[in-house]
């Protein structure tokens, strides 16, 4: 059987000393491709890299609703522009959404997620959805 990961942050520092080794046995197990999607800016260039390197390696470009507090001001520019370039690899945007638990700051959320949107749809692509708590607004 092949599988897809459809969801994994393969790109985190925690994976950096056995990667390699990972992949490996999970193509062993069957799992021949992935979807990396991104947090914030801060870790776009990673899963680019990544997709670069490694084949069956897809990515997601977006900002993931933890990370909208530290966020510059022109990060959705920044991703509007990459967006329009579709460098290899890219097959989505996000991750991105709202997550309504307590001890999450709620600050600008609702805005990046919204603002996220329009960038999919006006670049013709893909969602991948962060939703906790949120069910009937992400609706």
């Amino acid at each position: 059987m092949q599988l897809i990961d459809t969801h994994c942050h393969l790109d985190f520092p925690v994976f950096d000393p056995d990667r390699a080794a990972l992949l490996a046995e999970c193509r062993q197990l069957g799992v021949s491709e992935y979807i990396i999607p991104a947090v914030g800016e801060e870790n776009w260039g990673r899963v680019m890299a990544l997709a670069a390197e490694h084949d069956g390696i897809s990515y997601a470009l977006g900002v993931h609703p933890w990370y909208v507090g530290g966020q510059t001001p022109a990060v959705l520019t920044r991703l509007r522009r990459l967006l329009a370039e579709r460098p290899r690899g890219l097959v989505a945007v996000g991750e991105c959404g709202l997550d309504l638990r307590s001890h999450v700051p709620q600050e600008g959320q609702l805005e990046m997620f919204e603002a996220q949107i329009a960038l999919a749809m006006e670049h013709e692509l893909p969602l991948v959805v962060h939703s906790v708590r949120a069910n009937d607004t992400v609706a």
